[in-house]
């Protein structure tokens, strides 16, 4: 885990935990919201959790942290997060879960900045990642031909995997350890324990 993971996933933690630093910035009722749903026609269960999410509009929001690069260019733009496939798969599944989703979604980039750091009047030449204060929000609208594209893409992962497994498990047949049964072993005392 690198510094702006570590730091972005602080950043999630606080959102959650409505600290009032972060009362500026949109939300829903339910902060990390879990769905667990088995995709149509599959019988593997798929988990996501939702930053942000309106169980009564059947809407999500997601947040993003980050800085400019080199260039001073953000990474978070209108153009990224269009390609954004995360956005469809967690609109696929709310549709999956509940049956239907709107169409619209927000991405929140909360824009971090690498800081001197400062003590007593001095500056150390150690950086620190801290928060601009700039939020930016990016609207999409996710068509109902992007969530089943994402869904086929998904499925077909699920079956290659399963095949991959399928054909690992043959060619390693008589090879691969099994499970062993757990079974009581004597201790000094005679008795059996596990």
């Amino acid at each position: 885990m690198n510094a702006e993971t570590f730091f972005g996933k602080k950043i999630a933690q606080k959102l959650e935990d409505g600290d009032p630093e972060f009362a500026h910035i949109k939300k829903y009722k339910v902060m990390e919201h879990k769905i667990l749903t088995n995709i149509e026609g599959t019988d593997v269960k798929l988990l996501a959790y939702l930053d942000t999410y309106s169980p009564t509009a059947r809407c999500f929001g997601e947040y993003k942290t980050g800085r400019m690069n080199d260039k001073e260019k953000h990474f978070w733009n209108q153009k990224t997060v269009e390609k954004h496939e995360q956005l469809d798969w967690y609109s696929m599944l709310i549709q999956e879960s509940e049956g239907t989703v709107k169409d619209g979604c927000w991405l929140a980039h909360i824009e971090t900045e690498r800081r001197n750091l400062r003590y007593n009047g001095t500056t150390f030449r150690i950086t620190h990642l801290a928060l601009t204060g700039n939020v930016y929000y990016y609207y999409r609208k996710i068509e109902q031909w992007e969530r089943d594209l994402i869904k086929e893409k998904i499925i077909k992962a699920i079956k290659e995997i399963q095949k991959d497994y399928g054909q690992f498990r043959k060619d390693n047949q008589g090879t691969l350890p099994e499970a062993r049964k757990a079974s009581p072993r004597k201790e000094a005392g005679g008795e059996g324990v596990f």
